[in-house]
């Protein structure tokens, strides 16, 4: 099968008009997000599973006292929000819509955000903070490398 090299092209760097010209999309940088989004799309999808799976164990990531049913079953519905979260970005992942993924990647950094300061608001700094804070970052990183631009 051949290949269209102009196609290719096109495909790999992408022409951005932006007020003070035309810029370039490096496409390498944007297939640095991509595998920094593929990670984090695979972790909130784990930790999605395993809060809807044991949210005994998940409970303290998320600042919630284990012996309350009720806290358990807030934590199942916050895993099944990170699960459905990481089943989006991982139709943009297959799908290669970049754009899409990458507004999944920075509204994720914002859910991350608040996760981080209801936990720190009920529970206080500590170890159960890390698992936000890993979220934010990669979130945010993978966004901003998706969004990379190179004056053409």
């Amino acid at each position: 099968m051949l290949v269209d090299s102009a196609r290719h092209d096109r495909e790999r760097t992408r022409n951005v008009r932006g007020r003070r010209g035309v810029y370039e999309r490096d496409g390498s940088q944007r297939m640095i997000g991509r595998l920094a989004a593929t990670a984090v799309t695979a972790g909130i999808s784990a930790v999605g599973l395993g809060a809807i799976v044991a949210p005994r164990a998940s409970s303290g990531q998320y600042g919630l006292d284990v012996d309350d049913r009720f806290a358990l079953a807030y934590v199942r519905a916050l895993g099944a929000r990170d699960l459905v979260f990481g089943l989006i970005g991982a139709r943009y992942l297959a799908r290669r819509e970049n754009d899409a993924l990458a507004a999944v990647m920075c509204i994720g950094s914002l859910v991350a955000v608040g996760d981080f300061g209801s936990v720190l608001w009920a529970r206080g700094p500590g170890r159960h903070l890390v698992v936000h804070a890993i979220g934010f970052a990669g979130m945010l990183a993978a966004w901003a490398l998706m969004q990379g631009e190179t004056r053409a």
